[in-house]
């Protein structure tokens, strides 16, 4: 599974075994509730995706690459509720403080 490291310079279009991922927007709910809309239809590569997450101002979580994982960790302090990433067509994909993500698109967000 998985196979193969990842970088900031890794070309979306090359994940997925080559398939790529499908480009368009999920939202971010951070553990203090706040939401922010990511928008990654214009993104060519995983450091774009990153700078989008890294720069909404809407919420308060911070992504990296480790290995083959896109990874989003919550920087809220808070403990109340998870960490939800939930594409725009409502269906939540993972829930954590802090959870790996290497699958951007398909029908899930775990590793592939």
């Amino acid at each position: 599974m998985g196979g193969g490291e990842m970088s900031s310079q890794t070309v979306l279009s090359k994940l997925n075994g080559g398939n790529g991922v499908a480009r368009g927007a999920f939202r971010i709910t951070d553990r203090s509730g706040r939401t922010g809309v990511i928008d990654i239809s214009s993104a060519y590569s995983l450091d774009d995706v990153v700078r989008k997450i890294n720069t909404s101002l809407d919420i308060s979580v911070k992504a990296a690459i480790s290995g083959d994982k896109l990874v989003i960790t919550d920087l809220t302090g808070q403990s109340a509720s998870n960490l939800i990433v939930t594409d725009l067509g409502g269906e939540p994909r993972r829930e954590s403080g802090h959870r790996s993500i290497s699958r951007l698109g398909g029908t899930d967000w775990e590793r592939y």
